[in-house]
């Protein structure tokens, strides 16, 4: 609760009700990616994951879990940061228009909780849940001193910024209470690549100065598709890999199968 809701009330101390409601517009927006990408892959992944950890294969799974369920929240995520500005002028009133800056910050912090929740399969594993607490202790604390020390300073964006380091430091910290008790090799290489080249684009496309909404649209969508591409270029994707994406594309059904190949460990 503290993680989540006390920046409002920090907001609403240091600041005005107008900045409150224009930041829960945008955490709102931010979260999106909890509802449709990580509610799924988590429910799926508690069902599995006590039955994937007796396989042989368990290690590779885990790890290549966690890669793909944590790229394709980032791939939402910047969609959403992209075309988050259009979609808020629609649908909200002008004095709200400023939230859309509020989204890409909570979408990176709702990608962390999700990276959280595959991390921890050490802990919940071994049975060793003490440990969810500690991790998240250290967050509430680093949270409330953040949202002392940015609130006043930078309003929403300080909240939001605020926001991120916590739920880094409980990732983080969670992570390696997990590895101790169940060591896997993530393949934090590639996560961080594409998140950070994620985050570049955000902030170019951000950067641009396009005040028309058609321009902007267009824009958006040429930097979304160049994405995919850029890491498809530089390698980031396994040889393996480009021949499913390439496979799916041509034979959707075949995806159906592989989910089901997978759960039965064939």
């Amino acid at each position: 609760f503290i993680l989540t809701y006390s920046d409002r009330y920090f907001l609403k101390y240091f600041s005005n009700l107008s900045e409150v409601g224009i930041y829960s517009l945008g955490y709102k927006f931010g979260m999106m990616v909890s509802i449709l990408l990580l509610a799924p892959f988590q429910q799926f992944w508690t069902a599995e994951m006590f039955a994937i950890a007796k396989r042989d294969d368990a290690s590779k799974v885990f790890r290549d879990f966690f890669t793909y369920s944590t790229f394709f929240s980032i791939l939402f995520c910047f969609g959403l940061s992209l075309y988050i500005k259009e979609l808020i002028e629609i649908i909200a009133v002008e004095s709200y228009w400023s939230a859309y800056a509020i989204v890409p910050f909570i979408s990176l912090a709702y990608i962390f909780i999700g990276m959280h929740g595959l991390a921890i399969c050490g802990i919940l594993i071994e049975k060793k849940t003490k440990f969810i607490a500690y991790s998240t202790a250290w967050a509430v604390i680093a949270n409330i001193a953040l949202n002392f020390a940015l609130i006043p300073r930078w309003g929403a964006i300080g909240a939001a910024v605020a926001t991120i380091i916590a739920f880094w430091i409980r990732l983080y910290t969670a992570y390696r209470y997990s590895q101790k008790l169940m060591p896997l090799k993530y393949e934090w290489g590639r996560i961080n690549a594409a998140l950070s080249l994620a985050v570049f684009m955000v902030i170019v496309a951000y950067s641009l100065p396009i005040d028309n909404f058609a321009a902007r649209i267009t824009l958006d969508t040429i930097i979304l598709l160049t994405y995919p591409m850029i890491l498809y270029l530089a390698g980031w994707f396994h040889q393996k890999e480009k021949e499913l994406i390439m496979n799916f594309a041509r034979h959707p059904i075949n995806l159906i199968q592989a989910v089901k190949s997978f759960r039965n460990g064939t």
